[in-house]
């Protein structure tokens, strides 16, 4: 056991109704992490600093806090600017001043749309200067900004996939073609798919190591650069749904904002921040044939 984990320390976890929160708690109960949760519905991100203090129960117990907490979706953030700018950078703010007051490790999450993801076929580094283009990307890049000189340690994400994931584009699009629906998906919009099991388990592996929180950026991401098209199609060739995939394009679909077409990130520092596309992509699939 490390310092993250023993008799008399636990993690928390706040966030943990989201996608990437409900995987580490799933993870946590079977190795029997001990740890604490926290999430919207039960937590106030406008409270202030010593109300969040009371309501989550700081102490010196706590060995590390996880902020999973994120909205998320360009459009969501810019219709509602100002309550994405408080979820995505001034809760983190709070949370890190607390970390700091209490002398306690903070892992937080960003993404890789902190980058203007405008040149094709390159994979975004930790060595990389960010430059959003989108609301949503600007919140998250002012959390790192404030955050990392304080905490140890920020994980950037790029699309993620998986059982946890049932309210986002991947699950949408594949539960779309389950029920026999045509659907179209862009083949000009890239990144590197993610498995959200693999980003949990990397986590715990490093709270085990002890080594967690060394480094200011992470970049955890897929070992693939592919289209979302290509992506879906992959899935599809393993199930082989009775639906129809249409490619298309991202102006087919309206939004308020440019997207950012080409995503994806990769690790500066080596293959341990990568995960197999093929290995997490026949998971999914496996998943998928039990759950549908």
């Amino acid at each position: 056991m490390t310092d993250y984990v023993s008799k008399n320390k636990k993690i928390l976890l706040i966030g943990s109704k989201g996608a990437l929160g409900r995987e580490l708690v799933s993870q946590f109960r079977e190795l029997n992490i001990p740890y604490s949760e926290a999430h919207r519905t039960n937590l106030n991100i406008h409270d202030s600093k010593s109300q969040i203090i009371n309501n989550l129960s700081f102490s010196k117990e706590i060995s590390l806090v996880i902020n999973c907490i994120a909205m998320t979706g360009l459009d969501n953030c810019y219709k509602d600017r100002k309550n994405s700018f408080a979820i995505n950078y001034l809760f983190p703010e709070k949370i890190t001043q607390i970390c700091m007051e209490y002398g306690i490790n903070m892992l937080h999450f960003s993404t890789e749309n902190v980058f203007a993801c405008d040149k094709f076929g390159h994979l975004n580094t930790e060595q990389d200067v960010p430059y959003p283009n989108t609301w949503y990307g600007v919140t998250k890049y002012l959390s790192e900004k404030t955050s990392i000189p304080y905490m140890k340690t920020t994980i950037r994400l790029p699309m993620l996939f998986g059982p946890t994931n049932d309210s986002q584009l991947i699950s949408k699009l594949v539960h779309s073609l389950a029920n026999g629906n045509s659907i179209k998906v862009s083949t000009d919009i890239f990144s590197t798919p993610t498995f959200t099991p693999d980003v949990a388990s990397w986590i715990i592996k490093k709270i085990f190591s002890g080594d967690l929180c060394n480094k200011d950026i992470v970049h955890l991401s897929g070992d693939k650069l592919t289209s979302l098209y290509d992506f879906v199609l992959d899935i599809n060739r393993r199930i082989n749904f009775q639906g129809k995939i249409q490619p298309s394009f991202s102006q087919d679909f309206p939004s308020l904002e440019q997207k950012p077409k080409y995503g994806g990130l990769k690790s500066a520092t080596g293959c341990e921040n990568s995960f197999s596309y093929e290995n997490s992509i026949s998971a999914y699939a496996e998943y998928l044939k039990k759950g549908i």
